[in-house]
This record gives structure tokens, C-alpha cells and sequence, in this order.
């Protein structure tokens, strides 16, 4: 064997040898270095509604039906593809930009 066909060989098998170390050991290694440990707390903090009294979540203003589920309509640009109807059942309506 030549000396370009020895340099072939050797660098092939470093090749596999770091492929081998990297996929078994390093990546683990270089995981655990950027590992932050979270401190949690035993006991679980209480929550209630983010929203007090007869409040909607989306529009902000006061309704006698606020914790129903709310209803969004999208509305095209296109004036063929525009639907007029429905409207006045939704909580926020969006227009599509052309």
C-alpha cells in the first residue's frame, strides 16, 4: 500500500470513530452541560377567572351572556366571496387584507 492509499484509510476510520464517540457519548455530554434545574413549589396556586363580573374576554364590554363560547367571522376582501350574513352573531369580526 502507498502512502496516499494509508492517508485514505486513516482518515476514514477517524471519520467513523468521531461519527461512533459523537452519536454514543458526546451529545450526551454536551447536553448535560446545558441543563438548567427549575425549583418548583409543593403547594399549587389557586386561580379564578382573569375576568371580573359580566366582562366578554374579547370585546372587553359587558354582556348578560360572557362565558358562552365565542363565535369569530372572518371576512374576505372579495366582494363575490363575501357572505353578509352572520354578523351580528359574532363577538369580533376580521377582514381578510386583499
Amino acid at each position: 500500500m502507498n502512502r496516499k492509499q494509508i492517508g485514505i484509510i486513516v482518515f476514514v476510520s477517524a471519520v467513523i470513530v468521531g461519527t461512533i464517540f459523537y452519536f454514543t457519548i458526546g451529545r450526551q455530554a454536551l447536553r448535560s452541560k446545558n441543563v438548567k434545574q427549575i425549583q418548583l413549589s409543593g403547594t399549587p396556586e389557586q386561580t379564578g377567572p382573569l375576568n371580573s363580573g359580566n366582562v366578554s374576554p374579547i370585546s372587553g364590554l359587558a354582556c348578560e351572556n360572557w362565558n358562552k363560547r365565542s363565535v369569530a367571522v372572518m371576512q374576505p376582501a372579495d366582494v363575490q366571496a363575501r357572505p353578509a350574513a352572520g354578523f351580528t352573531e359574532a363577538d369580533m369580526v376580521i377582514e381578510m387584507p386583499a
